[in-house]
């Protein structure tokens, strides 16, 4: 639909509005964000991805429970699937009201994938600020458009502007959040209902019934994005402080690793090496254990038609058949690989208990559970080797690492899976005072500046 400039103008001075009133709210937010953590019993200082020391409070206040390198992340999301079948003006008072019934998502991940996580979360925040701003400018446009037209809109013009509302349908309709999805869906499918009507009433009174529908599209941006950009300012400064939160206990436990790698580069090669086999065996294990699963899938399937046919039992039975050989393959083999040994062949090699869980869950035929148990397994024996720490670190590194840490870490680590162990301790050494210096500020500066002078390169005197 042609639009005049005036109309254009208009719509752009609402949007400047829209975006004035998100700039001061997320400012509010961060200003209560600071006060939340200053004021709350839990404060602890953490850090941003630039180094830099922020208010925050402890990860168990914010739901975040760190196990060493495990991390279990509550996130609280709507539950639009108990939403379903509710009359949108009833999921409008709901969000008013912020009664909208919520569902609790727990991710588990490794301490370092984790904090990427919760940064890009925020990123992720930023972003849908942004993302929504074509749609609101759209329909501003739009909306200006015909309602400047007024009785004098012909058939062809509201038939035009109903194309184009439809074109948002999918937007609303594929949004996650209550909110979009079922109030930003229904009041769009009442404006379209109304310009219909506008379409195929009398026309002395079409004036009347569009202004009453550009009323009800107008609302879509003006309240939707009202009560969207007074919750999600608080999200993502909760987000933030979650991240910062995690940074810290993330750098501890690095500065861990790295004194530990330093110790003995040669043990921790060996613990590589041993850990090898095992992460091999689970991988063909976690094979099975998938083939057995699509094949219980398969046989939901058959047994969901309604067909007592000889030929139908019969697939059943053979499906049912393939399913217990699965099933028996792949315990059979967990069996093989559990008594794996170490590399002198004779001291039996550590199983875990969550090894023993992955059996059980397969004999009971919980293959998701089993698989689930699998990766937590695979994940554990990559948890604290150096390559993978590296590999985690790398992947869209904070910039205070990657500038101080990470060029020696990867000297050190290529240096070790060389086995020249003089050059990885030399080098795990120097990544271990450089995250000294990050996690206890107040030790680095005591010390002698000109004892770490740089990644080492196996030249003698540059290290204490």
């Amino acid at each position: 639909m042609h639009l005049a400039k005036k109309d254009v103008r208009f719509a752009e001075a609402n949007l400047q509005r829209k975006l004035g009133d998100r700039t001061r709210a997320l400012a509010r937010a961060k200003q209560k964000s600071d006060e939340i953590a200053m004021r709350s019993g839990s404060y602890m200082v953490g850090r941003n991805a630039d180094g830099e020391a922020v208010h925050t409070q402890t990860p168990d206040s914010l739901n975040i429970k760190v196990s060493g390198w495990f991390v279990r992340t509550l996130f609280r999301k709507d539950d639009t699937k108990r939403l379903e079948g509710t009359a949108w003006r009833e999921v409008e008072m709901m969000v008013k009201e912020r009664a909208v019934p919520k569902m609790v998502v727990v991710h588990g991940n490794h301490i370092i994938t984790a904090t990427r996580g919760l940064k890009h979360a925020c990123e992720s925040y930023e972003r849908s600020m942004e993302s929504d701003i074509p749609v609101i400018r759209d329909l501003y446009k739009l909306n200006e458009g015909i309602n400047r037209k007024g009785g004098s809109a012909s058939n062809e013009d509201i038939d035009a502007h109903i194309r184009s509302l439809e074109g948002f349908r999918k937007r609303f309709t594929d949004a996650r959040s209550a909110l979009f999805h079922f109030v930003g869906r229904g009041r769009l499918e009442e404006a379209i209902q109304k310009f219909t009507l506008a379409r195929d009433g009398p026309p002395n009174k079409r004036a009347f019934a569009i202004s009453s529908a550009c009323a009800v599209l107008n609302s879509v941006p003006e309240r939707l994005t009202k009560w969207k950009d007074g919750e999600r300012p608080n999200r993502f400064m909760r987000t933030r402080r979650r991240e910062c939160s995690l940074r810290v206990e993330r750098d501890r436990w690095l500065l861990a690793q790295f004194a530990k790698f330093a110790t003995n580069p040669g043990r921790e090669l060996k613990f590589v090496k041993m850990d090898l086999e095992k992460r091999e065996s689970m991988e063909v294990l976690r094979q099975k254990i998938e083939a057995a699963c699509k094949l219980e899938k398969d046989l939901r399937k058959l047994k969901r038609k309604k067909d007592n046919s000889v030929e139908h039992l019969r697939l059943i039975k053979e499906k049912y058949a393939e399913l217990k050989k699965a099933v028996s393959d792949a315990h059979r083999y967990f069996h093989a690989k559990k008594g794996l040994c170490t590399e002198d062949g004779k001291k039996p090699a550590f199983l875990l208990a969550h090894h023993s869980w992955i059996d059980r869950y397969l004999l009971n035929y919980k293959f998701e559970k089993a698989l689930d148990k699998t990766d937590y397994f695979m994940l554990l024996l990559d948890s604290n080797k150096p390559r993978f720490i590296l590999d985690e670190l790398s992947k869209d590194p904070d910039p205070y690492l990657e500038k101080a840490v990470l060029p020696g870490l990867k000297l050190a680590v290529e240096a070790m899976e060389a086995e020249d162990f003089k050059n990885a301790g030399g080098n795990f050494v120097f990544a271990m005072k450089k995250m000294r210096d990050i996690v206890y500020p107040q030790v680095g500066r005591n010390e002698n500046k000109n004892s770490v002078s740089g990644p080492h390169n196996g030249q003698e005197g540059r290290y204490r």
